[in-house]
Formats: C-alpha cells, sequence, structure tokens
C-alpha cells in the first residue's frame, strides 16, 4: 500500500522532477526508485535507499494516482478560496 506524503501530495503532475530537473515526469521518478542501485551510496556514503521493486505497470499507476490527488487538491483549493470571496462579498463576512 503506497501512502502519499505532504511531499508527493505537493507534486505538479508532470513538471520536471527531482532536484536538478533530470526526470521528465513523476512516471520516470517511480521508475527510478523502483530500479535503485542500492549498492549506490547517497550523498553522505550511507546506503538508505532501497529500490521499490514496482511492477511495469506500477509506475505508471502510482504516478496517475498523484495527478489525481492533485487535481483533487486544486479543486479544494478553490472551493476554499471562492467561499472565501463570497464570505467578503457579504456584509457579515466570516
Amino acid at each position: 500500500m503506497i501512502c502519499l506524503s505532504v511531499r508527493l501530495s505537493n507534486t505538479v503532475p508532470d513538471a520536471p522532477c527531482m532536484h536538478d530537473g533530470s526526470f521528465a515526469t513523476p512516471r520516470d521518478v517511480n521508475r527510478h526508485y523502483s530500479e535503485l542501485n542500492e549498492e549506490r551510496p547517497h550523498a553522505d556514503g550511507q546506503r538508505i535507499l532501497k529500490p521499490l521493486q514496482l511492477s511495469a505497470q506500477e509506475p505508471s499507476d502510482l504516478a496517475g494516482i498523484t495527478r489525481e490527488h492533485f487535481h483533487l487538491q486544486l479543486a479544494l483549493a478553490r472551493q476554499q478560496r471562492l467561499r472565501r470571496q463570497a464570505c467578503l462579498l457579504r456584509e457579515n463576512c466570516c
């Protein structure tokens, strides 16, 4: 089971990804972490990451979940903004 973290939920669905933009899509990032080389040390020399070992379909599925979650968050933010604007237009503001 994969849970969306705050970082993942604030991800733009098709923007260049990673700190340096080295991956074009979240699917590419998912595939990278699925096939991660365990022997390659982290920047500080530790081996802290393990490959996710996703199936061939799962990187795309996870990217789709991320995209759907992103659009839901946009819709909720838009709805909250509209409520605040409507409230400000009324005399008895919230």
